[in-house]
Formats: C-alpha cells, structure tokens, sequence
C-alpha cells in the first residue's frame, strides 16, 4: 500500500515510478504575426527628377537642377505658352518679334 501512494504522490509531483521527471509536451511555438506595412501610393508625378542643365558658351559642366515631375512638366508647358505668345504676336503686327 506504501508503494502504491508513493507512486501516486510521485505521479501528483511530477516523477515517474523510476524517479525520471514527468515533463508535459512543450508547446508548440506560435510564430508571431508578419504586419507588412504598406507603402503609401507615390503619385508618379510626385518624383523627383534631376537634369544637368549646361551654360551655353561654358566650358565647365552645368548645374544640377532637380524638381518634381509635376514641377518640370509646368515649366515646358510655361515655355511653350511663351514661346507661341512671341509667334502669335509677331504676327499680328507684321513685324517680326524681337
């Protein structure tokens, strides 16, 4: 009868009969959950763009002029504006335009 409860006071510890310690299964690790951030939507004309722009007559390289793509894209349209405002101009006065 002895035997019988030190087996039982044993099971209730923790060891076996043969005095091994009883382990319970490990549990199973749980990987931890990936949050990728999104990136945030780039407006393409958002980027910025660099251009070399050269001095006419000059030797030594240009300057380096960056600007948006939505900040270039005004610019040539400014220029193309001004450039058919001089056409148009010259020719409704007949003389050329200076």
């Amino acid at each position: 009868m002895l035997n019988l409860t030190v087996l039982a006071l044993a099971a209730v510890v923790g060891f076996a009969a043969d005095g091994a310690a009883v382990t319970a299964p490990a549990p199973t690790p749980v990987k931890p959950a990936v949050v990728v951030a999104a990136k945030p939507a780039v407006d393409p004309m958002e980027q910025t763009i660099c251009r070399t722009m050269e001095e006419t007559g000059s030797l030594i390289g240009g300057d380096r002029v960056c600007h948006t793509r939505r900040e270039w894209t005004e610019m040539a349209r400014e220029g193309r504006r001004t450039v058919e405002d001089t056409q148009n101009r010259s020719n409704m006065t007949g003389l050329p335009a200076h």
